[in-house]
Formats: structure tokens, sequence, C-alpha cells
């Protein structure tokens, strides 16, 4: 089995740097589909094709082909989702690399929604080292704001991104390591001018003190 997937890494070694999109495309569904088939023992060997996915991903946003970017960041959310632990070498890049197509209003918006959700995936699955990252959530919170505050979305999608704000902020809190229970509460109000005032409260309980935090922002 060891000299199919040697010759395998090779064929998809090169398939990822062939100048179609189309082929390249192809080789990092490929990739990442043996990579998630193949048992943990012989994993070592096709983990060094994950930076070449990534070049993939990121010649496609260089572009700006939203449909490429879409289609790769939904199997690369796959291998996120089911093996974080492939990504560990190159994390730091991969949440740097995606959280800036996530922010670039260039891209439509199913695209960087699609690059939000890549990075949810990420943290929900891959949470002790994520954990570590300390730019996950300088780069990460700012975002959700902005899809907050630029989109015309209901209610409902509007709770969708505050829930995510709310998860990452819980995470990846200082204080989270001490917190027995936590609960969150948003209450939404009709401001001056027509704009719409929205309150957000995180209550956070530790063994030696509670504490309140409250948001407000208005929602256009």
């Amino acid at each position: 089995m060891q000299s199919q997937i040697d010759n395998l890494h090779k064929l998809l070694s090169k398939s990822l740097q062939d100048s179609n999109e189309k082929v390249k495309l192809a080789a990092l569904k490929t990739t990442i589909s043996l990579i998630l088939a193949v048992p943990d023992d012989k994993i070592s060997k096709l983990q060094s094709l994950v930076p070449m996915l990534f070049q993939t991903l990121g010649q496609a946003y260089k572009a700006k082909d939203d449909d490429v970017i879409i289609d790769a960041i939904k199997v690369l959310s796959e291998l996120a989702s089911k093996r974080p632990k492939c990504l560990r070498g190159l994390l730091k890049e991969v949440v740097i690399s995606v959280a800036k197509m996530a922010a670039d209003r260039e891209l439509e918006v199913s695209t960087r929604l699609s690059a939000l959700e890549f990075l949810i995936t990420l943290a929900e699955a891959g949470k002790g080292m994520v954990r570590k990252l300390k730019e996950f959530p300088q780069l990460v919170i700012p975002i959700v704001f902005g899809f907050m505050l630029q989109l015309e979305v209901g209610i409902l999608s509007l709770s969708l991104y505050i829930y995510i704000y709310i998860y990452i902020y819980i995470t990846y809190s200082e204080r989270r390591r001490h917190c027995r229970s936590w609960s969150a509460y948003i209450y939404c109000d009709q401001g001056r001018h027509g704009c719409r005032q929205i309150y957000i409260y995180i209550y956070l309980t530790t063994p030696v003190a509670a504490f309140l935090h409250q948001y407000t922002y208005l929602y256009i």
C-alpha cells in the first residue's frame, strides 16, 4: 500500500502544480479524499501535500475566481472537520489567509461566508490547537461584526452571526479556562432614524466571581 501512496503522491503533487485550474481543483479534491480515507499510520506522506492545497486556494483567490474558491473551501472544510491536525503545521498561515478572504468585499458574499464557515469549522474541530493561536479571535471577531453591520440580513441570520461571535468570545476568552457556566442574551430595539440597536449581554460565572459583558451597536 505504501508504494501506491508514493505513486499517488507524485501524481497529485504534479497535478496540484498544473497550469489548468480545473486540473488543480480536481487534484485538490482527490488529495483530500485520499487523506480522509487512509489510516493514521499512512497519512504522513500525503500530509506533505497540504501546503500545496492552500497554495491552490491562494491562487484562486488572487484571480478572484469565486467559483473555484467556494469549491476548494468546501472540501478543505471537510478536511478541517475530520482531520484538523493535518493543518497544525501551517495553522497560523491558513487562518490569516482564509480570514483575509472572508473580509474581502471584492468577493461575492457567498464566497466570504464559505471562508467564515471554514474558520468556524476549524475552531470547532481543532479547539485545542486553535485556542493557542492568539490571532484567531483578533482576526475572526471583526469579520463577524462586519457581516452583522454590512449585510442586509434578517433577524434570524443576524442572530446566527451573533451566535458565532459569542461562540468565539466564550471559547477564546482569557476567563474561559475558569468558566463554570455562561449565558448570552440578545435584545433588539428600534433606535433613532430607523436604526435597530442590538444589545448583547454575555454572563460568565467563575469559582470566584461573575462577569457581565455588554456590547451595543447599530444595525442599519
